[in-house]
């Protein structure tokens, strides 16, 4: 199958693993906007891909695995920001979890926002030690709503997920798997190795007795959408209307990383 048309992206499939590496840097708004997009309907042609059997996703380079863009500016730009976090955003964490085969994320360098719910979602998520995730929605004035809102709790208990989310504080790699938010941290040189040995294993893995597996524990997500996933969407898409991202940074920029 082909994966051309994919610019935010590139896709490579090799031994039946689909091997997604995001391409874009921080600083590069406009190619940003094509990754989310990207990563919103990649799924649903990985389904369809017979010769998928499991996917592994990561970021370019050693320091960044997906850094969240600035929230918008005027109300014009607030609204159609909103619209775009419906079509996108929210799609893109409803066809992850819809999504059949097993995905591995090797999160490689620093991951916020959208691009952390990505990592985390992952059915096996390995980190380097030393990489660093935070939520920025605190931080630019805006209320935490496009995944970490939901999927926190269910991965490190409540009182983590305020710890986190309602500080904007950041947590490395050794932290994120101490309290339960990703799967393992392994050292930085060991990422991709250990990555890979999972999605391989994956792909030679019986295929109804994972995706069955997947299914229900997945039913978990589906349950944190409707109590919170798709609430708290609505209420980050009424906060880009309080005017308090214009005094943006609210905390430590950069975050402050807890002891």
């Amino acid at each position: 199958m082909d994966y051309k048309d994919f610019t935010g992206i590139s896709v490579v499939v090799d031994q039946a693993v689909a091997t997604i590496t995001l391409l874009c840097r921080s600083e590069d708004g406009q190619r940003q906007l094509l990754q989310h997009e990207d990563l919103s309907r990649i799924w649903r042609r990985l389904d369809a891909d017979p010769d998928v059997k499991s996917v592994l996703i990561t970021g370019t380079g050693d320091k960044e695995f997906y850094l969240s863009g600035k929230p918008p500016g005027s109300a014009e730009a607030s609204w159609k920001g909103t619209l775009w976090l419906e079509r996108e955003v929210q799609s893109l964490v409803y066809e992850m979890i819809n999504f059949n085969k097993p995905v591995v994320s090797a999160i490689n360098g620093t991951a916020s926002g959208a691009g952390m719910a990505v990592a985390i979602m992952a059915d096996i998520s390995v980190i380097a030690e030393d990489a660093i995730l935070f939520d920025p929605h605190i931080m630019l004035g805006i209320s935490a709503g496009d995944g970490p809102g939901a999927l926190w709790p269910l991965f490190t208990g409540m009182a983590k997920a305020k710890l986190y989310l309602m500080t904007s504080d950041a947590l490395d790699g050794r932290e994120a798997d101490r309290i339960g938010l990703v799967s393992r941290a392994v050292p930085r040189a060991e990422l991709m190795k250990v990555a890979q040995d999972y999605a391989h294993r994956f792909a030679r893995s019986p295929e109804v007795a994972m995706r069955f597996t997947k299914r229900g524990l997945n039913q978990w997500y589906k349950a944190a959408g409707l109590v919170s996933q798709d609430y708290s969407f609505a209420l980050e898409a009424l906060s880009f209307f309080s005017g308090e991202k214009k005094g943006a940074p609210h905390t430590d920029w950069p975050p402050r990383k807890v002891p």
